[in-house]
């Protein structure tokens, strides 16, 4: 109520009585175009559900709503029959315009991303610590493609790339596919992925961890791979496999995979490689053969000959991580601390490094989107916020599109199969109720005469076989009374 009334604690406020005409119509207008990044047919939906936390609209203001913990700021153009309407128990016409920054980048302080076409570069700047949002919108016609490379091309620094389809604004503490190898960083998507949809808008978060970064961003349809082919990894996203060297798949937990070639360079598919596993004690007693030994810094077995140089070497060039004791490059010693061991707080409140907080999310968290279970609702709630929804979605009252009568929702469907014989298990509840036809079940009678007339009642048929019906064609006995 504070922000909506743009008050803050101590100010002073006076209220006036004013009696409000129900309103049949309002035009919305989004502040953001994040907005265009909710699916199309849930856009109503969510509309309709959210509009109920108001009880009155007025032109000129602006209403926010909450959408798997994203906020969306509407502006109110236009109201009928006047300037200020009461929308409690009306009959609503809402129209949804076309965004205010449509096409056009603000910060990400007011929740909005920058969109950005299909296979067309754009060169940015971000500087450290802040994040820039961009989106590839999804539109009907116009979805996403069932292949999509994701590339961030560095000119300076060193950028990382987070993208999201269920956030708007995906950072180190919200996102389901990132890149944060040092350099360049690439993504590859496709439909084998259960998490990528092309019918969903898709998110794109760049940052830096320690300094001003330049950087170009391209959304190409087709994975342009250089030499490479493309195969899909165990998570279902796609990495890059060498045609020409060995490649190693190893595990590096729920963020996804590493492949690691033998020629020392690694390729991420939703991860890093600052993540990788190396030879340490915690793995476990290693089998060293007879004249070889085990590199103090990174864990690398060599024969003792090449021993003291490597381990000069790594002494120079390597870092030994005090906490994980995993050896890393010195200059990623930074953005190592950053992944695996910063804190990062959740929206549920707990707090865990970047890695378990990724799982956290995915498992755990009390604040994670989970679908309603109502086959008829196809939106998606914060998990602790699923049980008012529940309520609130089965008490709906919705029109039967047959006869008009108002019923719940948990009753539409034994109503139009028990009064109107409807096929319901043929219903594409994923559409409107009132938008589709419906097949009917033949009608058998409950009394049926020798010519093979039905009557649905038993007086009907007795007139029938009294006043029509052929007395020839029956014998008395069979005159039902």
């Amino acid at each position: 109520m504070f922000e909506h009334l743009g008050i803050s604690d101590g100010d002073e406020v006076d209220f006036q009585h004013v009696d409000l005409p129900k309103g049949t119509f309002v035009q919305l207008q989004p502040v953001s175009s994040a907005w265009l990044g909710v699916p199309y047919d849930k856009r109503m939906a969510i509309m309709e559900f959210q509009l109920r936390n108001f009880q009155t609209l007025t032109e000129g203001t602006k209403v926010t709503i909450m959408y798997e913990l994203n906020r969306y700021t509407f502006k109110v153009l236009r109201c009928k029959p006047a300037k200020g309407i009461s929308i409690v128990d009306s009959d609503l016409t809402t129209d949804v315009v076309e965004p205010a920054d449509f096409n056009r980048f603000h910060s990400v302080e007011e929740w909005q991303a920058e969109n950005i076409p299909l296979s067309e570069p754009i060169q940015c700047t971000v500087k450290a610590g802040t994040y820039r949002h961009f989106v590839l919108l999804s539109l009907p016609g116009k979805e996403l493609p069932d292949k999509l490379q994701v590339e961030v091309k560095r000119d300076s620094g060193d950028p990382d790339l987070f993208l999201c389809q269920t956030c708007s604004t995906p950072s180190r503490s919200r996102y389901t596919w990132c890149n944060q190898d040092i350099g360049d960083s690439i993504v590859y998507l496709s439909t084998d992925d259960k998490d990528y949809s092309v019918n969903k808008s898709l998110f794109a978060g760049v940052t830096s961890l320690s300094e001003e970064t330049k950087f170009t961003l391209c959304f190409s349809p087709e994975i342009k791979t250089n030499g490479m082919s493309v195969t899909t990894g165990i998570t279902g996203g796609h990495v890059l496999r060498s045609t020409d060297s060995t490649v190693t798949t190893t595990s590096v937990g729920s963020a996804g995979y590493v492949l690691r070639s033998t020629t020392g360079s690694s390729i991420s598919s939703g991860t890093s490689s600052l993540e990788e596993d190396t030879p340490n004690e915690s793995d476990g007693v290693l089998s060293i053969p007879p004249d070889h030994g085990q590199c103090s810094y990174c864990g690398s077995i060599m024969p003792q000959l090449r021993l003291l140089m490597h381990e000069r070497h790594c002494a120079t060039s390597n870092f030994k991580c005090p906490v994980c004791n995993r050896c890393f490059p010195k200059s990623a010693e930074k953005k190592h601390h950053f992944i695996a061991h910063e804190l990062l707080r959740c929206e549920c409140g707990e707090e865990h490094s970047q890695l378990a907080l990724h799982h956290h999310q995915l498992t755990q968290c009390s604040k994670r989107s989970v679908n309603c279970p109502f086959k008829w609702c196809q939106l998606s709630f914060p998990l602790d916020q699923l049980h008012h929804h529940e309520n609130l979605c089965g008490r709906k009252q919705v029109s039967c599109p047959v006869c008009s009568e108002d019923v719940s929702q948990l009753e539409l469907e034994m109503h139009l199969e028990a009064f109107h014989l409807v096929e319901v298990n043929k219903l594409d509840w994923t559409k409107p109720i009132g938008l589709q036809t419906f097949s009917y079940k033949p009608k058998e009678p409950k009394f049926k005469c020798h010519c093979g007339t039905g009557f649905d009642f038993e007086d009907d048929l007795q007139v029938h076989q009294l006043t029509e019906c052929s007395p020839q064609s029956f014998d008395d006995e069979d005159l039902v009374g």
